[in-house]
C-alpha cells in the first residue's frame, strides 16, 4: 500500500507540472486572466440571498428568536429548517429558467451541451456547457452550520450556488473574450431571468501562485436571478473552467482520495494505543453508559468477563444512572461478583440519594438476594430508605411502603416500624416537611407507630425547631396546611434555643400570609385568644416588634410586617399591641 502512495505522489506532482505547461501554452493571455474582474457595487463585499433586492428574507428577527428556551434553538431551527428549504424550494422553481438563459446566451446546443455559434470568430474553440444540479438541502446544512456558523442570521443565506453550472472553454482568449461578451449582454438586460452580476472570484488571481506551486483555479460569477421585478430573486453561480483545469481537477479528486487513505492509516497507527487500552476504554464505558463497549471487548478482543468486571467502576456506573450498562453486566457477570462489587461501593444507598427509581428497582430486585434469613444486606437497604426519606423521594418511599413482598413481608417498612428509633423518625419527619414534600411525611406519618412508639407533631429538633418551623422557614404552604389541620398542633411552639414562635418565624422570612394561617387557626379553630400570641414575650425577652422591624431579608419586608401587624391588631381587637411603637411611630397613626 506504501507503494500505491508512492505512484500517487508522483503523479499529483506530475499534474501540477502539467499546470504549468498549460500556463506558458496560453502565455500571451495569462496576464489578462488574472487581470480579469467585474465591477460589482450594489452588493457589498459578503453577498447574501437576504440582502438582495426582494431576496428571501426571514419573517422573524434574531432578537425575536433569541428569547425561545434553552433546551431549544430557536435560531437555528428557524435557520436550517425554515429558511433553507424555503430557499432549495425557490432555486427548484427559477432553475430552469436560469439553466435555459446560460445555454442561450452562450449559444448551446440542448441536444450536445456545446456551443453551435461561435460568439466570437474563432471557428476552432468550443464550449462545453454542464448543468449543476440543485444542491442538495443536506449539503448545505453543513456548509451552514460549519462554514457559515460565524455569519450573521440566518447562515444559510450564504449558501449562492443552490442552483449552479459549469462552462469549459478551449483556450484562455475565448474565455475571456466570451466572458466579456456574457457581461455585456447582462448589462444591456438581454440575458433573460439573468440580471445583474452579483460578485466574482477569480480564481487564478487569488490561488495561482507561481509555476512551482500551481493548483486548480477557475472563475465563478454569481449572478443575480429574477422572474421579473415583483417576484422574488436569488443568486446562482456560473463557473468558468479551462479544459485542461477540469482534466487536472478530475484526475487530482482520485489522487486525492488515495493521498487522504494514507493520512487516515498514519491516524490510525497514532490512536492504536488508545483503542487497545482496554481499561480506559471500559472506565470511559462506565461513565457514559455505554453497554456495546462490554460487548466489543467480549466479542472482538475476546477479554474475559472477570477481568471486564475489575475494570468497570460499578460505582461510576451508579452515580450516573446506567441502567443499560447494568442490566449488560448482570447478563454476563456472576451474581456473587456483582453483589461483591455492590457491597464495596455501598451501592444502593448510592442510587437512593440520586433518586433514580428504576436503578434502584433492578439492584432490590436482580442483584440483591430474596433470603429471608440472610441480612448481611440488612445495613444497605436499611441505609437507601434513610436517603430516600432524608430527600423526600416521595414515589420511591411510596414503593418502598407499598406491596413489595419479595421478602414474604415488606422489609422497607418493617426497617421504618420496628428497626428505627423513635427520635430518628420524628427527625425525619422533620426533614421532609422541611423540603415541603408533604406527600412524604403523610406517608411517614401513617406509617409511624410502632410497638411502644408514639409521635408528636410538635416534638422540636436539637436545634429547637419543630416540623412546621421547618415547613415556615422553607414557606412551603401546602405542608404548613396540612400540619396546621393536624389535631394538638401548637401554633405558637416557642424555639427552646432560640426563644422564637411561629408567628416570628413566619415574619422573619416575610411571609405575611402564613401569619394570617397561624392566627386563623389559632383563634377560628383552636378558639383561644390571639393577644396571647401577638402579646407573647420569649424566655429571652423577645417580642413582636423585633421580628417585625427585621421581616424579610435584612429588614426589606419591614414596612409591609408593619402593616399586617396593624391590620392584625384591628381584626382581633388587640389594644395594647396597636400603642407599640414601630419604626418611631405607633402602630395607630
Amino acid at each position: 500500500i506504501h507503494f500505491l502512495f508512492e505512484i500517487a505522489e508522483q503523479r499529483s506532482s506530475h499534474n501540477s507540472k502539467a499546470l504549468a505547461s498549460m500556463r506558458q501554452k496560453f502565455d500571451a493571455d495569462w496576464t489578462d486572466l488574472l487581470r480579469f474582474d467585474v465591477a460589482c457595487t450594489n452588493y457589498g463585499e459578503v453577498p447574501r440571498q437576504d440582502l438582495i433586492s426582494n431576496g428571501l428574507t426571514t419573517k422573524y428577527s434574531k432578537a425575536e428568536l433569541s428569547h425561545s428556551s434553552p433546551a431549544f434553538n430557536a435560531l437555528h431551527f428557524y435557520d436550517i429548517h425554515q429558511y433553507l428549504p424555503h430557499l432549495i424550494l425557490l432555486g427548484h422553481f427559477y432553475d430552469d429558467a436560469f439553466q435555459r438563459d446560460v445555454q442561450r446566451a452562450f449559444a448551446i446546443n440542448a441536444v450536445t451541451n456545446y456551443n453551435d455559434v461561435n460568439m466570437n470568430n474563432m471557428a476552432s474553440s468550443k464550449i462545453k456547457y454542464r448543468r449543476g444540479p440543485i444542491k442538495d438541502i443536506a449539503r448545505c446544512r453543513v456548509k451552514a452550520e460549519n462554514d457559515y456558523k460565524r455569519c450573521e442570521f440566518p447562515s444559510s443565506a450564504h449558501c449562492l450556488d443552490v442552483i449552479r453550472c459549469m462552462l469549459t472553454f478551449d483556450d484562455v482568449r475565448f474565455m475571456l473574450q466570451s466572458l466579456a461578451t456574457f457581461v455585456r449582454q447582462i448589462r444591456n438586460r438581454e440575458c433573460g431571468v439573468i440580471r445583474d452580476i452579483v460578485r466574482i472570484k477569480n480564481g487564478f488571481r487569488e490561488d495561482w501562485k507561481d509555476d512551482d506551486h500551481a493548483s486548480y483555479a477557475d472563475i465563478k460569477l454569481n449572478v443575480l436571478v429574477q422572474q421579473s421585478e415583483s417576484e422574488y430573486a436569488m443568486i446562482a453561480e456560473i463557473q468558468f473552467l479551462l479544459h485542461d483545469m477540469s482534466e487536472f481537477k478530475l484526475l487530482s479528486h482520485k489522487l486525492y482520495g488515495i493521498l487522504r487513505l494514507e493520512d487516515e492509516i498514519t491516524n490510525l497507527l497514532r490512536i492504536k494505543p488508545m483503542v487497545m487500552n482496554h481499561e480506559r476504554r471500559l472506565l470511559n464505558a462506565s461513565y457514559f453508559n455505554d453497554a456495546n463497549e462490554v460487548a466489543y471487548s467480549m466479542m472482538v478482543h475476546q477479554k474475559p468477563i472477570a477481568f471486564i468486571a475489575e475494570r468497570i467502576s460499578l460505582k461510576t456506573v451508579l452515580q450516573n444512572n446506567g441502567l443499560k450498562l447494568l442490566r449488560t453486566l448482570a447478563r454476563y457477570m456472576s451474581r456473587a461478583m456483582l453483589r461483591r462489587k455492590l457491597k464495596e461501593c455501598a451501592g444502593f444507598p448510592l442510587v437512593c440519594a440520586k433518586g433514580f427509581m428504576s436503578m434502584i428497582q433492578f439492584v432490590y430486585h436482580e442483584i440483591i438476594p430474596a433470603d429471608i434469613e440472610n441480612r448481611s444486606y440488612d445495613d444497605l437497604l436499611r441505609s437507601g430508605l434513610y436517603e430516600v426519606i432524608n430527600n423526600g423521594y416521595f414515589e420511591i418511599l411510596r414503593w418502598m411502603f407499598s406491596e413489595e413482598k419479595k421478602f414474604g413481608y415488606c422489609k422497607f417498612l418493617r426497617f421504618w416500624i420496628f428497626d428505627t428509633d423513635i427520635g430518628t423518625k420524628h427527625e425525619f419527619f422533620r426533614t421532609v416537611c422541611g423540603l415541603g414534600q408533604t406527600e412524604c411525611a403523610k406517608l411517614l406519618r401513617t406509617h409511624f407507630d410502632g410497638k411502644n412508639d408514639w409521635f408528636d407533631v410538635n416534638l422540636q429538633s436539637v436545634y429547637g425547631y419543630s416540623a412546621l418551623a421547618k415547613a415556615i422557614r422553607g414557606e412551603h404552604m401546602d405542608t404548613i396546611r396540612w400540619l396546621l389541620s393536624m389535631p394538638g398542633i401548637d401554633c405558637i411552639n416557642q424555639n427552646k434555643n432560640k426563644g422564637k414562635i411561629l408567628l416570628w418565624e413566619a415574619l422573619d422570612v416575610g411571609n405575611m400570609e402564613i401569619g394570617d394561617l397561624l392566627l386563623d387557626t389559632f383563634v377560628n379553630q383552636q378558639k383561644k385568644d390571639a393577644q396571647s400570641m401577638l402579646m407573647y414575650k420569649a424566655n429571652f425577652g423577645h417580642t413582636i416588634r423585633v421580628f417585625v422591624m427585621s421581616a424579610g431579608h435584612k429588614g426589606n419586608k419591614k414596612h409591609e410586617a408593619i402593616a399586617v401587624v396593624k391590620k392584625w391588631a384591628e381584626q382581633y381587637d388587640v389594644v395594647e399591641l396597636q400603642i407599640i411603637k414601630f419604626d418611631g411611630q405607633n402602630i395607630k397613626y
